[in-house]
């Protein structure tokens, strides 16, 4: 499900998987395409993986980052990743901590829940409801992704609502093409200043 929105892309503090720390307004001027992800086992990641691989070279030279987060710990990404490595980065949260500042939602049974939930009376009744899965403080989270401006707005933003369900990749393209677009104008006048 997606949604264009207009409000700020908040600002976060995180390890990569090489312990080299990350903040989202290190980025700024660059538009960044944060994804969010369960974990590493999960087939249906790998081929969104894999066009985001493919893309990178070609994206990052037009001023697109990609940053792309797991609920897996830094050791089993770095052994992950070391066997098939990534040219973007990747960030390991198993606290869920960007996961619950961006929200990002996890299924409970047939409902789909914002994780502020947890530990309301509701969210509760539902593990339940949910069956075993939802025992484990991860649930069955769903990917998320967010397209980020160069201004450090929030562009698209998409929840998905089944584990392979990614915002469609012609969406990305558009968005890589008007950041492409808004640098050229930006260098264009910049130009024109300097002279």
């Amino acid at each position: 499900m997606t949604r264009t929105t207009s409000r700020k892309a908040m600002d976060f503090e995180a390890s990569d998987i090489y312990g080299k720390t990350i903040k989202l307004s290190d980025f700024s001027g660059r538009a960044v395409i944060l994804c969010f992800f369960r974990d590493t086992t999960r087939p249906s990641r790998n081929s969104r993986i894999l066009e985001l691989t493919r893309h990178y070279q070609e994206w990052s030279d037009v001023g697109v980052e990609i940053i792309v987060v797991f609920n897996d710990s830094r050791s089993q990404l770095k052994r992950f990743f070391e066997k098939r490595p990534r040219p973007f980065t990747v960030i390991a949260d198993p606290k869920l901590e960007l996961y619950d500042l961006y929200g990002v939602q996890r299924i409970v049974g047939k409902d789909l829940v914002a994780p502020t939930s947890l530990g309301e009376k509701s969210g509760i009744s539902k593990i339940f409801k949910g069956g075993l899965a939802w025992l484990s403080p991860v649930g069955r989270l769903m990917p998320a992704e967010f397209l980020i401006s160069p201004n450090g707005m929030i562009a698209h933003s998409w929840q998905g609502r089944s584990e392979s369900d990614h915002i469609p990749f012609d969406r990305l393209e558009t968005f890589v093409m008007s950041v492409r677009v808004a640098m050229r104008k930006k260098a264009l006048m910049n130009k024109s200043l300097s002279h």
